[in-house]
């Protein structure tokens, strides 16, 4: 039960953090964490000790304190004696796959800015983020690169529709800009 809240709280924490720089970064150590607890044969003790690094790197990111994160999953997986060489992580050439609902989304947002139809427009790109949101740990997965490229592009985006006044202008810049590293990410 207590590990199940952990993982949990370290799930909301992934999902709530999600705009921060160092979130990506924090992200994937805390998903190796997680991984690693997955492997045959740990002992409860040391799932404990893992469950217990994951709450404190979550509460780092909290803090967008990425190199404490980094830190606190690196130190636990040597002292478990966990490999983190798994070989789960592709290179940086492997696609991350049909992204068309992505850029469906994007256009469609692009197409509400357009029309400067921006309450709209933040609405869509509401429906980007989520979707973006669902798909990332997989998508991460493929190719950490490429994902970040675009995670960053959907938060500019992201930043530019809901701002205070957002302008036209500079949410098609966002989005094209955007739409472009989807269309090189393929």
């Amino acid at each position: 039960m207590k590990k199940s809240f952990a993982l949990a709280a370290l799930s909301t924490s992934l999902a709530v953090f999600s705009s921060t720089a160092a979130f990506a970064d924090c992200e994937a150590d805390l998903s190796l964490l997680e991984t690693a607890m997955a492997a045959p044969n740990l002992t409860a003790d040391l799932k404990a000790e893992m469950a217990k690094a994951g709450e404190a790197g979550a509460a780092a990111m909290r803090k967008d304190d990425d190199e404490t994160c980094h830190k606190v999953v690196m130190d636990v997986l040597a002292k478990t004696g966990v490999k983190t060489e798994t070989g789960t992580t592709p290179p940086s050439t492997h696609s991350l796959g049909d992204l068309s609902a992505f850029k469906v989304i994007t256009e469609d947002t692009l197409k509400l800015v357009t029309a400067n139809k921006l309450p709209e427009a933040k609405a869509r790109i509401t429906d980007l983020e989520t979707a973006w949101d669902v798909a990332h740990k997989n998508l991460q997965a493929l190719n950490k690169d490429k994902w970040t490229v675009i995670d960053n592009a959907i938060d500019k985006s992201l930043k530019q529709l809901r701002a205070a006044t957002p302008t036209a202008a500079g949410s098609a810049d966002a989005l094209n800009a955007l739409l472009k590293v989807i269309n090189e990410s393929k």
